[in-house]
């Protein structure tokens, strides 16, 4: 084969793939790292693929302008999303050990079911698409977490130093309070050991320096109740004990990098007066007033453990490279995450030996609790969010709590009553009230489709790689009823189903497989490059290798009936309207341009065309420049075309009148997938922090 040939394969399988996965340049997931700073975490789940659009790219000078969007763009009903869109920064166990609440870079708080490892709702916190996603200092950033003894109040507090506290039975804000915060960094909130007061870490600058104090407010009203004053400039840690005593650490020079000189208080809680001091810079103290934790340069980077009674130092740890050390709340034993996230290991504070180790995250876990009791851990975050809940009795893993990966697409099931979303699992929605109804798979899946009659959902999981597997779920009772390996190794991105009870193994670059169950007999068409079957199952549209050409092929009797110049280069997307009226195809009609000194940024030219059908004549065109293929859906009507094609913008075609009727709004640049209801009154957009939603109003959607 010619090289120029192989090339252009090349460009064609990966042009697919890419608008199939609807992403060009998809955003990072985000990670966890120390201190503030955030690093982004390399994608794990979803697994992608290089994106290369052509050979030869051309060199222009810059991006072109982008269209404006209209002041009367509307913005989404609703956001169909489960967890955290951004890495997770505190956790607290309620006291019954029921639920968890997670916070972070989102700026949401969640509070979930751990006994279904669903979420119970959210608090505060701005919509998804409104919040910050960089993973750069972000004030608004949920920072800290805990609950009040009773479990029935949650305390949140942010970056800059606002503290919310929360009734969980009304879910709604009692009050809040906002003590001075120098120091974007640090500062513990804790109730007091009655539960009557929140204790609180203030700041104030004065002059050249920060002066710190133990705050008291009421935690019922929070009005200021007392301060004790501190010799440090920044406090960073507060323990109140159960027989009256307030354990503070804190340093003078916080801003100093090099040496900051740091101590330990123990004080009496009523007077303030302090009983002891220790020369230490304390990372974290156990809640039972016992022990404390440093970090020491001396040979390797290494934590210490100290007795709290007398200021001795007890342990000098062999665990390397560790970022976080968390007391059990018994302080017989501490969890250590890592820099590197190789393991979350158990030390034994009485021998200072290891006991135990747990799976880390792949590039770093943030933040690590226990529950009241000891028995549980849970860390966060693992990829896209995820938090994990551990049985410390088993070492396995009791619950996952998966954060909202970049969703690939979405898929409406016949009656519109469901909605299937890929990304790093794969999720059916009931669309009625939003709600998750089951989550079939944890592995990476970039496309799912119902059948005709919604008996079924196919989805391409696989661990590493969308599309080695196809598997078929029964939506009544969402088991796996059988699966398939496509063949010679080519991965299956594309795939749909057909009433017909026998069909040619093999057209062109489409296989077939069927599949019996209840007495029903279906067959499922795969490919590695676009594809489409009509509804009816008599017509299937495949490309011609990588001319732009569709073919239009008898599904029946493997017979070609058109092929239709329907692009210059690449066809990346193929769909027939369910009414078999139209066919839409998607393609790349010149070879890609990179922008002149922004290395890796490559846009193209696409077109989206409508062809009739009964005449194989272009009806509709729609051309544009973007980074990746547009996300493109035509309702069951066929009166309605929706196009999204990056930009922000997602407008919706009249296709008898062919012209516009509708703009709506998107909060990024990538094109994200589209699907219009089987009604007709909602369209929904795959997008990285959920499906967005709208209702379509009755002059859109009517027939």
């Amino acid at each position: 084969m010619k090289l120029t040939m192989r090339n252009a394969l090349l460009a064609l399988i990966f042009l697919s793939l890419a608008i199939s996965t609807s992403t060009f340049c998809l955003p990072l997931p985000q990670g966890s790292a120390q201190g503030n700073s955030q690093s982004p975490t390399p994608p794990s789940r979803p697994a992608q693929a290089q994106v290369m659009l052509a050979p030869a790219p051309i060199l222009m000078s810059q991006l072109p302008p982008a269209d404006p969007l209209p002041a009367d763009a509307r913005k989404p009903d609703q956001l169909l999303r489960v967890g955290h869109t951004q890495s997770v920064q505190a956790l607290a166990f309620s006291p019954d050990g029921r639920r968890l609440a997670s916070g972070g870079y989102d700026q949401s708080i969640i509070v979930w079911n751990l006994s279904s490892g669903r979420e119970e709702f959210h608090l505060g916190g701005l919509p998804a698409p409104l919040a910050a996603s960089s993973q750069s200092l972000n004030k608004q950033a949920i920072s800290w977490l805990t609950f009040s003894s009773d479990g029935t109040r949650l305390v949140a507090v942010n970056v800059s130093g606002v503290i919310r506290v929360w009734n969980l039975q009304a879910r709604k804000l009692l009050f809040a309070i906002n003590p001075h915060r120098v120091h974007y960094y640090g500062g513990s909130v804790t109730f007091s050991a009655d539960g009557k007061s929140l204790i609180v870490a203030a700041e104030k600058r004065v002059k050249d320096a920060t002066e710190t104090a133990i705050a008291f407010y009421d935690a019922e009203s929070g009005k200021s109740l007392r301060t004790i004053p501190t010799k440090w400039n920044f406090l960073s840690l507060i323990v109140p004990t159960a027989d009256g005593r307030l354990i503070a650490a804190g340093t003078v020079g916080a801003d100093d990098d090099d040496d900051p000189n740091g101590s330990v208080e123990i004080l009496d809680g009523a007077s303030g007066e302090v009983q002891k001091t220790f020369p230490v810079v304390a990372s974290s103290i156990s809640p039972d007033g016992r022990w404390m934790a440093s970090f020491d340069n001396a040979g390797t980077y290494h934590p210490v453990l100290w007795n709290l009674n007398d200021g001795k130092r007890a342990h000098d740890l062999t665990v390397q490279n560790a970022s976080h050390v968390v007391f059990r709340p018994d302080g017989q034993e501490v969890a250590i995450t890592h820099g590197d996230s190789k393991a979350i290991d158990f030390v034994s504070t009485s021998t200072g030996k290891l006991t135990k180790s747990l799976p880390g995250g792949d590039y770093g876990l943030a933040t690590a609790v226990y529950s009241a009791d000891g028995k549980f851990l849970a860390a966060g975050s693992y990829s896209y969010g995820t938090i994990k809940v551990w049985d410390l009795a088993s070492i396995r893993e009791q619950v996952t709590l998966y954060g909202q990966s970049p969703v690939q697409s979405v898929t409406f099931s016949p009656e519109g009553k469901m909605l299937a979303a890929t990304s790093g699992e794969l999720r059916v929605w009931d669309v009625s009230n939003g709600k998750e109804i089951v989550t079939l798979t944890d592995s990476a899946v970039n496309r799912a489709v119902f059948s005709a009659d919604g008996k079924w959902l196919a989805a391409n999981p696989s661990e590493r790689f969308p599309g080695k597997t196809v598997k078929i779920w029964n939506t009544a009772s969402w088991k796996e009823e059988t699966s398939f390996t496509p063949e010679n190794g080519f991965p299956a991105f594309w795939f749909a189903f057909s009433d017909a009870k026998a069909a040619p193994r093999k057209i062109g670059n489409v296989w077939s497989w069927q599949f019996a169950s209840g007495g029903e007999t279906k067959t499922l068409w795969a490919s590695s490059a676009a594809m489409a079957i009509s509804s009816d199952g008599k017509w299937l549209a495949q490309p011609a290798g990588a001319s732009g050409t569709v073919e239009i092929w008898d599904a029946r009797t493997e017979q070609k009936l058109q092929s239709i110049p329907a692009h210059r280069l690449a066809v990346g997307k193929l769909a027939f309207s369910h009414n078999g009226r139209w066919l839409v195809t998607v393609g790349q009609e010149n070879n890609p341009m990179m922008v002149q000194g922004q290395p890796g940024v490559m846009i193209s030219p696409f077109t989206v065309t409508i062809w009739d059908t009964g005449t194989w004549k272009k009806e509709f065109a729609f051309p544009f420049i973007a980074g990746g293929g547009p996300g493109v859906d035509i309702s069951a009507d066929g009166k309605l075309l929706a196009v999204t094609k990056g930009g922000g913008s997602t407008q919706i075609f009249d296709l008898e009148q062919k012209r516009p009727l509708a703009v709506l709004a998107s909060t990024d640049a990538w094109p994200g997938n589209l699907a219009i209801s089987p009604d007709g009154t909602v369209l929904v957009q795959g997008a990285q922090e959920g499906i967005r939603l709208w209702k379509l109003p009755a002059k859109v959607g009517s027939n």
